[in-house]
């Protein structure tokens, strides 16, 4: 499994009070997996691409 982390948002010291609304755009979160990483899979697509399927996972997390 390949982890990534990455911030889209964060905040200086007490600069992260309030409510925010984060939106993104149809089709504007990509995941492209490096050539290194990816499985053919030659038995059950040997023909046609092999099908991937990923999870987007995301944290709220608050600290100091």
């Amino acid at each position: 499994m390949i982890r990534v982390q990455q911030s889209i948002l964060s905040a200086g010291l007490d600069e992260g009070l309030g409510i925010f609304e984060v939106d993104f755009a149809p089709n504007n979160l990509t995941l492209t997996i490096p050539d290194d990483a990816k499985v053919v899979d030659l038995i059950n697509h040997p023909d046609t691409p092999t099908v991937f399927e990923s999870t987007l996972t995301f944290s709220i997390v608050t600290g100091p």
